[in-house]
């Protein structure tokens, strides 16, 4: 019984708590560099939280049987709401208050979940398909925009989207930077955007092939040697920026692309949408245009709530025990 009870007392300890802090703060710092997207959801993680929660919420229960001790027993000196009482309470309030904290962040570590996806305008994602404990639902992007200021600097990004269940839309959103959709106890974050390139490819005598392309894939010339690699596309074009567009307003689209042949670069041209270039004898590009699509952070904080109230527990505690300062007499109170 004796081991136990020093066992509990170290667990408790300010010591502990303060080793454990640490331990945190110096993990998260380097999880966070190596490991940002899977560091929060490791066992490593979860298990100094659950360290910390326990020390945090022996505290907690320490100070409060204290309390009911010296009530019981008459020893205390001090008055109910007395400026030393109204600390006290603070100080059991911020414990407490922490204490939430802590649990808001174990439940969102074992149960939360942050993915990043991309849309393409016109599509649509399941998304239990992504968070499985989520609400069936289809999250469609109707449509991807950027608006711009005068000087043609993107001023906001902006996603369309539709709320689709059981067939029928249910809701209409426009998702954009520091505006997220919040749906089901789900939460939508604009958080990127790029461009497909409808390009059709002919052959000789094959039949003409078309596809939806990222930048930088490669189309490989049937019957020939050849290969075409579909770089970049750049919405405002000027040969004086070189590869770099000038802005992302589509004041002068082209595609840049590239030829092939075993490997080696035959030649870089440029071509406006909708142009048809000869890149081999008999072998035809048609760049048809761009079509956008949107990255979204999807998340699921299952503890949010739980970690709000306790942060608006652990500041008021805090704002009561500094600005009730306890009288000297009383000081050895608060102490014991």
């Amino acid at each position: 019984m004796e081991i136990i009870k020093r066992i509990i007392a170290f667990i408790s300890s300010m010591r502990a708590g303060l080793f454990l802090l640490a331990a945190i703060g110096i993990s998260s710092a380097i999880g966070s560099y190596f490991l940002p997207s899977t560091f929060y959801r490791s066992p490593t993680f979860q298990l100094l939280l659950a360290l910390l929660l326990i020390n945090m919420a022996l505290c907690t229960v320490q100070q409060l049987i204290k309390i009911v001790k010296r009530a019981q027993s008459g020893q205390s000196t001090e008055k109910p709401f007395s400026a030393s009482a109204i600390r006290r309470y603070g100080l059991i309030m911020l414990h407490a208050g922490l204490v939430i904290v802590l649990i808001g962040g174990t439940i969102n570590s074992l149960g939360g979940h942050s993915e990043k996806v991309s849309i393409i305008e016109g599509e649509g994602l399941e998304i239990n398909r992504v968070i499985p404990e989520a609400k069936p639902f289809i999250l469609q992007v109707d449509e991807f925009k950027i608006e711009f200021n005068e000087d043609a600097s993107p001023s906001q990004y902006i996603s369309n989207v539709s709320i689709i269940e059981h067939g029928e839309v249910v809701r209409e959103y426009s998702i954009s930077v520091n505006n997220p959709l919040a749906h089901e106890g789900i939460k939508v974050y604009q958080s990127s955007f790029g461009y497909l390139i409808d390009v059709e490819v002919k052959a000789d005598n094959a039949a003409s092939e078309r596809k939806l392309l990222q930048e930088e894939s490669v189309i490989n010339l049937q019957g020939t040697e050849k290969a075409v690699l579909v770089y970049r596309y750049i919405p405002d074009f000027d040969l004086a920026h070189g590869m770099e567009t000038r802005s992302y307003r589509p004041d002068n689209p082209v595609i840049i692309y590239s030829v092939y042949e075993k490997g080696s670069l035959l030649n870089v041209g440029y071509a406006s949408l909708g142009d048809t270039v000869e890149v081999a004898e008999n072998a035809f590009v048609t760049f048809h245009g761009v079509k956008p699509y949107t990255g979204l952070i999807i998340k699921r904080d299952p503890g949010l709530a739980v970690a709000a109230v306790g942060g608006i527990m652990l500041m008021l505690g805090a704002c009561l025990a500094s600005i009730f300062k306890a009288k000297k007499s009383e000081q050895k109170d608060l102490t014991e």
